[in-house]
């Protein structure tokens, strides 16, 4: 587990949680993450619920995908506001902490969480512009089947995303004057009606223009 600070170090260590380490204040750099690496498949990485904790964790996984690889991830921990390690730890205890430990958020979900954070999806160009950003994203993964895999798991993310936008538009349409639903189509309501001396069925091959 990695905290920000010497102090959060000790105060866990007194506690009973004595596998916690800290980079002293500096931002975690890539030879760290390899060296976490070395000792757990999925080091967990505590920030402050502050910012400057906020912009800590981005910068980490930035600076993490290029490395993933099978196996080797990370989880995340996003301190209570205006708390962190030290302080909740001696206010709460240990039961606090390792509350927060089991419950730390994958990778995977930090990552789409900070690409689509407050990203507007309400018209094609947006769509569009969202998938460009986190698709550009998931191209500095170097291992080709831990990319894959992401891509298949946020295009399954994009579509759950996108199909409340899908169903609202799909409806506007539907509700339109001048126009119906048959068989699941939106068809002109005017298509539907026939002029004197027109059949009410068209000829076969011949779609809903006829009859206008």
């Amino acid at each position: 587990m990695v905290v920000e600070g010497y102090m959060d170090v000790i105060a866990l260590a007194q506690a009973g949680i004595d596998y916690a380490v800290a980079p002293l204040g500096t931002a975690l750099t890539e030879e760290q993450i390899a060296h976490l690496w070395h000792m757990a498949d999925e080091p967990i990485l505590s920030f402050d619920g502050d910012n400057a904790g906020l912009r800590a964790a981005g910068r980490a996984v930035e600076r993490s995908l290029p490395m993933l690889r099978a196996g080797k991830s990370l989880r995340f921990i996003i301190m209570p506001d205006g708390e962190d390690p030290d302080s909740l730890v001696q206010k709460e205890g240990r039961q606090a902490i390792e509350a927060l430990i089991d419950s730390a958020s994958p990778l995977v979900n930090v990552l789409w969480n900070n690409l689509t954070a407050g990203v507007p999806v309400d018209t094609p160009e947006r769509r569009a512009g969202l998938e460009k950003k986190i698709f550009g994203a998931l191209a500095e993964i170097q291992d080709e089947n831990v990319k894959k895999l992401y891509q298949t798991e946020f295009r399954s993310r994009l579509w759950e995303l996108f199909r409340p936008q899908r169903s609202t538009q799909q409806k506007r349409a539907g509700d339109s004057p001048g126009f119906r639903r048959s068989g699941g189509r939106v068809v002109s309501a005017r298509a539907s009606r026939c002029r004197p001396g027109f059949s009410a069925k068209p000829p076969s091959g011949v779609g809903a223009v006829w009859g206008r």
